[in-house]
């Protein structure tokens, strides 16, 4: 009886740990609103709801990595119209690392910035810059290989503030 109840035991704390990394690696970002006159919005975005968008490929170089590589994930632009964010004046990306960036809203229609969640068909994990990193397209558009975009293209992004 004692060996049956352990072994219950220990299948159960198995299945539970299962459970809590399941949980812990799923891909969020928090959104939030500040604008002026109106009460701050705050809305967590889920796996799913990213993975229902449009996805959209950059294929550049990086002043981090050697090579070109292939980074996918939705237009941020259109992961703010999906929450009925259609304007701002700037939007804010903090990083897990409190490394934070502000950059104007117009960057997000002028180069299609994307909120890669895989390099070369991989899912960004915490030590490879994910879950989330801004993306421009450096190598289509050689005037952003500059240090002012370098610094807006945040890594490990978990939460994105519009103002």
């Amino acid at each position: 009886m004692m060996k049956a109840w352990y072994r219950g035991w220990i299948y159960g704390m198995c299945a539970m740990g299962w459970l809590v990394s399941v949980q812990a690696s799923e891909m969020v970002v928090t959104v939030q609103t500040h604008f002026v006159g109106e009460p701050v919005t705050e809305v967590v975005v889920d796996e799913a709801t990213i993975s229902r968008l449009p996805q959209y490929e950059i294929v550049t170089g990086t002043p981090w990595d050697d090579g070109v590589h292939s980074y996918r994930g939705p237009r941020l632009l259109d992961l703010l119209n999906r929450l009925g964010i259609k304007q701002g004046r700037q939007v804010t990306l903090h990083a897990l690392n409190e490394y934070s960036a502000t950059l104007p809203f117009s960057d997000l229609r002028d180069f299609s910035v994307i909120l890669a969640h895989s390099q070369d068909g991989q899912p960004l994990s915490v030590r490879q810059r994910g879950p989330f990193f801004l993306m421009y397209p450096f190598d289509e558009l050689p005037r952003l290989k500059s240090k002012l975009y370098y610094a807006r293209s945040v890594w490990q992004i978990d939460r994105i503030t519009v103002e």
